[in-house]
């Protein structure tokens, strides 16, 4: 759950904040004396990667995630009993430069779970937790892209079918 805590606090509007340890998966009471625990990068070297993967796109540096940097947000899909959820983070409108974020708080795995997204096409993987680079124990990655049909959906104007592992996270782009 660490890696969805995470993931929810960059792709959230505002002003995100880790504490010292966080991105290490360090525990314990937070000492503003006690040095970072370097010993652990080896072992944490995924996380550390999500992490910073995670920061990447909320400063746009691929240059395809500026709806992160805006403020605007619509949670526009809630599934109490599969516990998902998603959102669309926006700086413009979610027409023109959205980015969807799905997060399953879940132990079950959803091989097919479709989620409403603003306009049909190809909607590229930005950031998958499931990605083996992480480490975060999932079984199976999913794919680089996924092609949302014009059907409407959780009042949008089409959906797309995605693939979400066990406490996952998926960040998505229009192409």
């Amino acid at each position: 759950l660490s890696a969805v805590a995470v993931a929810l606090t960059l792709t959230a509007p505002g002003i995100p904040m880790l504490l010292q340890g966080q991105e290490l998966l360090s525990t314990g009471t937070f000492h503003d004396d006690a040095p970072l625990d370097w010993t652990r990068v080896d072992s944490q070297v995924g996380f550390l990667r999500f992490v910073r993967d995670l920061v990447g796109l909320r400063r746009n540096l691929g240059g395809s995630s500026g709806g992160l940097k805006g403020e605007g947000t619509t949670v526009h899909h809630t599934n109490e009993v599969d516990s998902v959820v998603a959102f669309l983070r926006f700086d413009t409108s979610p027409s023109s430069d959205a980015v969807l974020v799905v997060v399953s708080l879940s132990p079950a795995s959803f091989p097919t779970y479709r989620v409403g997204v603003p306009s049909a096409g190809t909607w590229t993987v930005l950031l998958d937790s499931s990605r083996e680079q992480y480490g975060l124990g999932h079984p199976a990655e999913g794919p680089v892209a996924y092609v949302a049909e014009s059907a409407p959906l959780d009042g949008l104007d089409a959906n797309v079918l995605v693939t979400l592992p066990p406490f996952g996270v998926l960040v998505l782009a229009k192409e």
